[in-house]
């Protein structure tokens, strides 16, 4: 697979919107996920891995990717107090990681954590990567990736700011490193979609010290709804796709693009993360 490191699709849509398309790296597997991928994996071979997540999860499927084009096993661990026989075939997915040949398992809220421990005692020559792929490595590829941007974007440096979802936070703590590392002052405004702001700024400062995250905003509006359909959502996502082509997914940059609207943003830059596999999903499986 063609490295990553030097490939990003950034998009003018008008004169105070830029956009960059996390999308269009890899047309089955693209995404945030799988750029931070090759930094978590870069130089290994291991047994096989093992990983967690939603249902939702384009991480887990960005992982059955790797594993499958690497040859590499990947055991996916799957959390979720809704699950049956048809789970897999219900979500997209999980389906197409199962079609890439991971094996897929489901433990309850409950009791994931004894669930993992005893799955990673159980495959002990196994490589673990956390949910999300919350890794120092993660937040490096996004580190280096924007202090790229920047340097063959010099008009990129007078924007205010940079908006996308807030999921373990690792893209937008590599972001606002580069920014400090270049030196910037612009905010970079993460979405949480599931947690509160003081749990996001908790983990976030496992990496990171305080001084290099004083441009971070997160906002927690939608804390507490993942995976939940919003009043209003299709009028933002049609109003977007209207306005720059881009369909976002249900689950992530819907939120973002929310705000986006809801503040009337301008003179900045959204990155549409990933996730689009969740466009397929009913409103009934969205809304559960």
């Amino acid at each position: 697979m063609e490295s990553l490191k030097n490939t990003y699709s950034l998009h003018r849509i008008h004169s105070r919107l830029r956009l960059l398309d996390e999308t269009l790296i890899c047309n089955t597997a693209g995404g945030n996920k799988l750029r931070k991928l090759e930094y978590i994996l870069a130089g290994k071979t291991p047994q096989g891995i093992i990983t967690m997540g939603s249902v939702y999860s384009s991480h887990c499927m960005a992982t059955a990717y790797w594993g499958m084009r690497h040859n590499i096993p990947v055991h996916l661990i799957i959390i979720s107090d809704e699950y049956g026989k048809d789970t897999v075939r219900q979500y997209p997915y999980l389906f197409l990681s199962y079609k890439m040949g991971a094996t897929v398992n489901f433990t309850s809220n409950e009791s994931a954590y004894d669930f993992i421990e005893d799955y990673k005692n159980n495959y002990h020559d196994f490589f673990w990567i956390p949910g999300g792929g919350h890794t120092k490595e993660g937040l490096n590829a996004y580190k280096e990736l924007f202090i790229k941007i920047f340097t063959d974007n010099k008009a990129l440096r007078s924007i205010d700011w940079i908006l996308l979802p807030y999921g373990t936070g690792t893209t937008a703590l590599g972001i606002v490193s580069a920014l400090h590392e270049c030196k910037l002052d612009i905010r970079v405004i993460g979405i949480s979609v599931s947690r509160t702001g003081e749990r996001c700024l908790a983990a976030a400062l496992e990496f990171v010290n305080k001084d290099c995250i004083k441009n971070l905003v997160i906002d927690d509006r939608f804390a507490g709804k993942y995976g939940q359909k919003l009043e209003n959502q299709n009028t933002y996502f049609t109003r977007f796709i209207r306005e720059t082509g881009i369909a976002v997914d249900p689950i992530y940059n819907i939120r973002s693009i929310q705000y986006y609207y809801d503040e009337n943003l301008a003179n900045g830059l959204i990155v549409n993360t990933g996730g689009g596999g969740n466009l397929y999903f009913s409103e009934k499986q969205v809304n559960k």
